[in-house]
């Protein structure tokens, strides 16, 4: 019994896999065919980006796909991250084989090395599974990439929602803010305090004066921009106090704040989200959300170090 091996992760199993194994069933590829061998590479992965279905799940995809044959039989074949013992491990993942179907050319070259026969994998309807991967994140529509066995093993587990969640976890960045610490001082130039608002969404409570870093600002001019619409105040700059980008600083996610040491004149008003505006004396600040009493801590150690 002749019998040909390919191997390939099949994230999932699409048309393409299909059709070039219909094609290597009929022997339209050289030599005939009695037995095809699918292993089925990095088959310890599943729920990530590049591999988001687990081996079991992808084997469903091929059996359901040919489930009127007898002759094509699937393996797990792991991966070992190196290449010098890859041929080996694969060879000894599943049954023994006459020669290799692949287009890709390090199998091809790792097989060809190890006296392994390689022979050309027919491909129609060339797509490959990244190409079916974006079109799901971006909600195009891909039915006619997969086979019908692909279609309802995605159905069943919810394929297409776990490819979008998985793109969305990893394309998931830190968002921006911009924070500020407000020396306020009256028209005599005579020291008032620190400004804070009183936010008017969750989570409520005082705050330092700030916001989300808008797109085409530097961090300084989002940061002023920030301070006039809570407070109407026109701030100057002094200095940078820091970053603060504990992953848990914010209740609503992963923000990271840059924030900044700056003096205003005059008497601040309510403004944007900010519910009201008061001004505190160093030693009677309150409690604040977020993680603003470590930085109005941070605060007093640079000003003691003036």
């Amino acid at each position: 019994m002749t019998t040909g091996l390919i191997v390939g992760r099949f994230q999932p199993f699409h048309i393409g896999h299909y059709n070039a194994i219909k094609a290597v069933i009929k022997n339209k590829t050289s030599g005939n065919i009695e037995k095809l061998i699918l292993g089925i590479g990095s088959a310890q992965l599943k729920n990530q980006l590049e591999n988001p279905f687990s081996y079991d799940e992808r084997k469903l995809m091929i059996d359901l796909s040919f489930k009127e044959r007898n002759d094509i039989d699937v393996y797990p074949v792991t991966d070992i991250n190196d290449y010098s013992r890859w041929v080996k491990h694969a060879v000894d993942s599943v049954p023994h084989f006459d020669f290799v179907l692949t287009n890709n050319e390090i199998t091809r070259k790792l097989f060809e090395e190890d006296g392994y026969h390689v022979k050309n994998l027919p491909i129609e309807n060339i797509i490959s599974g990244v190409e079916i991967r974006e079109m799901i994140t971006k909600d195009n529509d891909c039915s006619d990439l997969l086979p019908e066995g692909t279609k309802t093993v995605m159905h069943e587990i919810k394929g297409y929602d776990r490819i979008k969640q998985l793109y969305r976890k990893s394309h998931r960045n830190p968002a921006p803010t911009t924070d500020v610490i407000i020396e306020l001082y009256d028209r005599k130039m005579d020291y008032k305090g620190i400004v804070f608002i009183e936010r008017k969404n969750i989570p409520y409570g005082l705050a330092l004066p700030g916001g989300f870093h808008e797109y085409g600002l530097s961090a300084e001019e989002n940061v002023i921009k920030e301070a006039k619409e809570e407070t109407d105040l026109d701030i100057e700059l002094i200095s940078q106090l820091g970053t603060y980008s504990d992953p848990k600083r914010d209740p609503r996610g992963h923000m990271i704040s840059t924030t900044f040491i700056a003096r205003a004149y005059g008497e601040p008003k309510a403004g944007d989200d900010a519910k009201k505006v008061f001004v505190f004396q160093d030693e009677s600040i309150p409690d604040l959300v977020f993680d603003h009493s470590r930085i109005v801590e941070d605060y007093m150690i640079w000003k003691e170090r003036k």
